[in-house]
């Protein structure tokens, strides 16, 4: 059986899908999930005003196109997009161009294998990725460890015990499904959001509520607060009654905490460890990680003391074009973006 990172969503597989053609019909899901986010992002601008910390470089892990960059430009002054679809990412200039950050980095990865050393960023988002994650825990043991002490995570997953699910189990007889901690939900794989297999096999996995909670504790986050995000994703509601109605019910019903949405967004957090002095290390750190980010937008071989080889975990050099590791492998920059997949698409059949 091939290891979690073999099994990544390639969307470059499909030339002609684009993500965002997913969205044009979903204005309702995407304002509800702004909502949320913007009330997470919020509540870390709290808690970080609180405990003193700087600025920090955030990481857009599954970003695709860049749907979220207008609303995290306004808290972020370097973004990192991290995707591994060079075709969604360069999907998205018109966005980037309208809503620019102060600093964009676009990155292909791999969110098994990020190409980043331990402790560089001070937030992580990802929204409707987790569906994708065949190992829950390896993928956040990977976010865990790009985390410096003290960052956030804002991480939406696919909520399995949602209330159209409970009922169509009940219906069934399905007394089963309740003591899963997750399901494979098989899709069409000539339509499946742009994936296509011969063999057919293409599935995305729902999650309960605890199993996420757990894994991520195991790990070593705290969870600080959560929000369950889309009551209303009904074909039948949607198409009678208007979404800016659907949005402003759901804004008033994530605050109610009901675990019955098919959609719900974490905010964690990696614990501060070590003295006073650790501390100030860390707040130090962040100043320079940024201060480099920054640089890098004129002068990429500014992130070579970040970045590493994703395969062999090792420290990389910047030489003309492209990142080297000492073992050989090359991760070139090809239409501003930093290809450092591993593996690579040719050999991602998913």
């Amino acid at each position: 059986m091939k290891k979690a990172y073999w099994l990544v969503a390639n969307y470059e597989r499909n030339p002609d899908y684009f993500y965002r053609d997913f969205w044009k019909t979903r204005k309702y899901e995407h304002l509800a999930e702004v909502i949320a986010l913007e009330r997470l992002l919020k509540k870390i601008e709290t808690l970080t005003h609180k405990e003193q910390t700087m600025p920090s470089v955030a990481l857009d892990l599954g970003g695709g196109f860049g749907r979220l960059i207008p609303i995290l430009r306004e808290y972020f002054d370097t973004i990192v997009l991290g995707d591994y679809s060079t075709k969604e990412i360069r999907s998205g200039e018109d966005i980037y161009a309208k809503y620019p950050p102060k600093n964009l980095i676009k990155i292909a990865l791999n969110a098994y294998r990020l190409p980043f050393r331990s402790n560089t960023f001070g937030t992580i988002v990802s929204f409707r990725l987790v569906h994708h994650i065949v190992n829950l825990k390896e993928f956040l043991q990977e976010s865990y460890r790009v985390l410096f002490p003290g960052g956030y995570m804002i991480l939406e997953f696919a909520h399995k015990d949602h209330m159209k699910a409970i009922l169509r189990a009940l219906l069934k007889g399905d007394l089963n499904f309740f003591g899963k901690r997750k399901i494979k939900q098989k899709h069409n794989p000539f339509t499946a959001q742009g994936l296509s297999s011969k063999k057919g096999k293409i599935f995305f996995y729902n999650y309960s509520y605890h199993y996420v909670v757990s894994t991520a504790s195991s790990v070593g986050f705290n969870l600080i607060d959560y929000l369950p995000v889309s009551f209303f994703r009904v074909p039948l509601i949607k198409k009678l009654v208007h979404y800016k109605v659907l949005v402003s019910a759901d804004a008033i019903l994530q605050l109610t905490r009901l675990r019955i949405t098919p959609s719900i967004v974490l905010l964690l957090q990696k614990p501060h460890k070590g003295s006073p002095s650790a501390k100030k290390r860390s707040k130090q750190r962040a100043e320079e990680i940024l201060e480099a980010f920054l640089k890098a937008s004129e002068k990429v071989s500014f992130l070579e003391a970040y970045l590493f080889c994703p395969k062999h975990r090792i420290g990389i050099i910047y030489s003309k074009d492209r990142f080297i590791c000492k073992k050989g492998c090359e991760y070139r920059i090809r239409n501003d973006i930093l290809d450092f997949r591993y593996p690579p698409p040719e050999f991602i059949n998913f």
